[in-house]
């Protein structure tokens, strides 16, 4: 028997999989046995999902060391409607951009709109920026709409990023579905996106293993008597600091 196997890397960051592939031939139950192990195999691959996209997105273009801000307003300044937000969020993203090309400094984001998942039901942003320089400063600095700006590093979220994802995008899960043909977050041009996954069969008695000095995120892996199913997620450190401990942010 073979197995399939599929691999995604963004960036430092990989996610594979290799299970029993299903097939027409044998007895209804082992049938039944590899179909299960294959369909919980291609679940924890799904691609489709906004959350699994960007993280992706984050991880091919992203590091620990760029941050996370959110932008949030003043009585004086704070729009009643997203779309007002949106049009104050792109033009300090044109300051930021005029700011950082006249000193020769890169600029890629990801940025979000929400209103409804917050508590105080106020719009405000968040966005994920490369790190040039004195960017604490820059960045609050370049918003005029109020004093309240927070800022972080991406390490904090964890290695991975799948928190930080989940977060960016929670409000169309959790306040239900944005209007048809809305994105959920929007990218800078010219962000990287992953290569296609590799994909292939490999022997039954084979598996996937993490490369040597991978920090493993994830691993999940089932059993039974008609095949098997392993699901893996790493992160290959380019520095040696990064191999310290690190928790996860707790998600509300």
């Amino acid at each position: 028997m073979a197995k399939r196997k599929k691999i995604v890397t963004a960036g430092r960051w990989v996610r594979a999989a290799a299970y029993t592939a299903p097939n027409s031939t044998g007895n209804e139950t082992a049938r039944r046995a590899r179909l299960r192990l294959s369909s919980a195999a291609r679940q924890r691959m799904n691609l489709r999902t906004s959350a699994q996209k960007l993280q992706e997105v984050l991880n091919c273009n992203f590091g620990p060391r760029d941050l996370h801000v959110t932008l949030n307003y003043d009585d004086a300044h704070r729009p009643e409607e997203k779309a007002e937000g949106i049009k104050l969020v792109r033009r300090y993203l044109c300051k930021l951009r005029a700011y950082r090309k006249a000193r020769g400094q890169p600029l890629r984001y990801v940025y979000t709109t929400e209103k409804y998942s917050s508590k105080s039901r106020h719009v405000h942003h968040h966005l994920v920026v490369n790190a040039v320089g004195d960017d604490f400063a820059v960045l609050r600095e370049l918003w005029t709409c109020g004093t309240d700006v927070e800022i972080q590093y991406l390490r904090a979220w964890g290695l991975g990023l799948e928190a930080l994802a989940q977060y960016l995008t929670k409000e169309p899960r959790t306040c239900g579905k944005p209007e048809v043909g809305a994105r959920t977050w929007t990218p800078s041009l010219g962000l990287k996106r992953p290569p296609p996954p590799e994909t292939g069969f490999i022997k039954e008695s084979e598996t996937l293993e993490e490369p040597f000095g991978a920090i493993i995120l994830k691993r999940e892996e089932k059993k039974n008597a008609f095949g098997s199913f392993l699901y893996l997620e790493y992160w290959m450190p380019e520095r040696t600091e990064e191999l310290e401990a690190w928790t996860p942010p707790q998600m509300e």
